[in-house]
């Protein structure tokens, strides 16, 4: 890649595919910093087909780039049982509001819903035989701090608010 007519960078791109339960690398491909990038999806998937790991997937989650007919193709071609998910930028969507939902007062521009203190749920699991997803307030969630979430249900408890 030229930056100047005395300087120039070599760019690369890399595409990680990547277990989403151990975040543990299966494979990666490299690619020239010119080459497009929706054009990395199909070497990387070749590359990781191995038929033992590659049987069992059934979905294949990808940057918004990768939202095109040809790479959703190509993701079945070469995992017949895949189907290709992109999140897309929600731009100008407004929250969706939700009556009639305890403890869930909208859904935010990007499918997540939001407790009734204006604080985006934590998805903590889900329920397979119900198939539905477990959330929790980050509130009351172990990892955030209590100190930067404050939940008027434990401020009217400790007498705070």
């Amino acid at each position: 890649m030229r930056k100047s007519n005395t300087v120039t960078y070599i760019a690369h791109k890399g595409t990680l595919i990547v277990d989403p339960v151990s975040e543990l690398p299966y494979t990666h491909y490299t690619a020239k910093g010119g080459e497009a990038d929706n054009l990395t999806l199909k070497p990387a998937l070749l590359k990781f087909k191995v038929p033992e790991i590659a049987a069992g997937v059934t979905i294949v989650e990808a940057d918004g780039i990768f939202d095109t007919d040809d790479c959703k193709q190509e993701t079945r071609t070469v995992l017949p049982k895949a189907q290709l998910y992109t999140p897309i930028n929600p731009r100008r969507r407004k929250s969706t509001p939700v009556e009639g939902v305890a403890g869930i007062k909208e859904i935010d521009p990007y499918g997540r819903p939001v407790c009734l203190s204006g604080h985006p749920l934590v998805l903590i699991g889900r329920d397979i035989k119900r198939g539905e997803y477990i959330w929790c307030c980050p509130c009351y969630h172990p990892r955030c701090s209590p100190e930067s979430l404050l939940h008027p249900v434990t401020l009217a408890a400790t007498g705070a608010g």
